[in-house]
């Protein structure tokens, strides 16, 4: 499958990087509007086609969130840690992302599902 820019599509087609970067953008685009179910589907289907891909996203998302610490980083972070199965991190990033932002009611249902699974 092809975009009409001739690149490979997010359909059966296409390497594995290029589905795995479409998820993680799409999930990007999905937490900047707040859809963060949407969100979190993208992440599991770029976690599921390459872990290894997220985990280098997870390493550069710290390191961004700790220099230009806002909500929205955090909660990409955190979305991206529980998909990665980083259960403990995970929490602390939405545990950061009600720092930030306390009326955020996706980031407290996000952290009480995680520590209801403890």
């Amino acid at each position: 499958m092809r975009t009409l820019l001739g690149r490979p599509g997010i359909g059966k087609g296409g390497d594995a990087e290029s589905r795995s970067l479409t998820s993680l953008d799409l999930g990007f685009a999905y937490t900047s509007i707040g859809d963060y179910e949407s969100a979190r589907t993208q992440f599991q289907q770029s976690w599921n086609i390459d872990p290894d891909r997220v985990a280098g996203t997870i390493t550069n998302l710290s390191q961004f969130a700790a220099s230009n610490p806002t909500a929205k980083e955090y909660m990409k972070l955190g979305l991206l840690l529980q998909q990665a199965g980083r259960i403990s991190d995970a929490e602390s990033a939405f545990e950061k992302v009600l720092q930030l932002d306390p009326g955020l009611g996706a980031a407290q249902t996000a952290l009480t599902s995680l520590q209801s699974k403890n």
